[in-house]
């Protein structure tokens, strides 16, 4: 007969498996665990977990299927509806999250009130923002732009911090520079988040938003001692004013003591593209070379990278890249080296392998997007 003590340490038995990415042993026990549990819905839980980590999607949905609590616990539905993700079956993953078409039925915040989620405590992330973000997630992968921006929207919204939402807006272009700003502007960021703030501000669109990005880029790379100063230490010579103006009052009014971003790739990057956005390629590429150097598969910086190369004449660089990138594997091939390959240097018929698949749908959207993006920025 299994006592409190024995479950209670195979449940740290498993946690330490899962640790350790060992999910076939942690399925192994959590099984077992939900025998002597007599189906106790935190171990079926865990169980589903194990199955779900070890790429058992469809095994895991069963079990959640069979639970009881599935349709009121937020936490079962999720994960049953993130199985049907990953079967790729995006109607049904909706149908489980009982996704609303009627745009002023959007307020998750308040449809998932009623639900039996998990508290929410302090570094951690709203159920609600991740439900959001798969409703999101999974019309993006059925070509439904408008209902995908909507619900991204309404998840970064719900969790700052869901920041899966606001790259999905921003790297797929939902939305346009002053609803991006509009929206960052909106965002209640939790105290001490004032970096993610910075950041957020200098992944948007940089047109007609010149002393923001720079004043943000400027905060993020200032060392410890300057973090804190105002911003008038960091503006530029000449006087901002209107919109410009009000955010730099927010900005002085919130400044805060921290370390420094300076050496982060993401804040690096922004600075590349920063550089791009003024027709700096020379500075632009020398950042992300640093960066790819450091760092080979930094994906947010390949873009970039490729699009000064291809300015600065850089063929050998090109050709390089292209040769290391068709060589990964393909769930990650980039279909800005086809853009790079097929338009500039006429080697496409050597990288067979790097092929457009489509705006919406498949890894190489993300790449696609950015580099278009780029090449609208400035063209040579």
């Amino acid at each position: 007969m299994a006592t409190s003590q024995h479950c209670s340490h195979l449940r740290s038995l498993i946690q330490d498996c899962i640790e350790k990415h060992l999910y076939t042993s942690a399925a192994f026990f959590a099984d077992k665990l939900v025998t002597l549990s007599n189906y106790e819905p935190g171990d079926v839980y865990l169980l589903a977990q194990t199955f779900f980590l070890g790429r058992n999607f469809r095994r895991a949905l069963k079990l959640l299927n069979q639970s009881k609590t599935v349709e009121r616990d937020a936490r079962f539905r999720y994960l049953a509806a993130r199985c049907l993700f990953e079967c790729s079956e995006w109607e049904e993953c909706l149908s489980m999250l009982g996704d609303s078409q009627v745009p002023e039925e959007i307020g998750a915040g308040q449809q998932e009130q009623s639900l039996s989620s998990p508290q929410t405590w302090e570094g951690s992330l709203s159920v609600n923002a991740a439900i959001c973000l798969l409703r999101g997630r999974a019309h993006l992968a059925m070509e439904n732009p408008f209902s995908a921006k909507k619900w991204l929207k309404e998840s970064v919204i719900a969790d700052p911090n869901c920041y899966e939402a606001f790259a999905a807006l921003v790297d797929n272009h939902l939305l346009t520079s002053a609803e991006e700003r509009e929206l960052v502007s909106s965002l209640k960021f939790p105290e001490g988040s004032r970096w993610v703030e910075l950041l957020y501000r200098c992944k948007c669109k940089k047109y007609e938003n010149e002393y923001e990005v720079e004043s943000c880029l400027s905060e993020l790379e200032a060392e410890p001692s300057l973090a804190g100063s105002s911003q008038s230490e960091l503006r530029p010579a000449h006087a901002a004013t209107g919109e410009n103006a009000s955010f730099s009052s927010k900005c002085s009014d919130t400044a805060e003591a921290a370390c420094t971003l300076a050496t982060n790739g993401d804040v690096r990057t922004c600075r590349a593209e920063w550089h791009y956005h003024r027709g700096q390629y020379q500075e632009c590429y020398a950042i992300t070379s640093g960066i790819l150097e450091r760092d080979p598969y930094h994906l947010d910086c390949l873009p970039v990278h490729l699009a000064s190369s291809v300015l600065l004449g850089k063929k050998n660089e090109l050709f390089i890249r292209a040769h290391r990138r068709a060589l990964w594997t393909a769930h990650h091939r980039s279909p800005a080296l086809t853009a790079v390959v097929s338009h500039n240097l006429n080697w496409a018929e050597g990288f067979p392998e790097c092929v457009w698949v489509g705006a919406w749908n498949g890894p190489g959207a993300h790449d696609k997007g950015r580099w278009n993006a780029l090449l609208r920025v400035r063209k040579p």
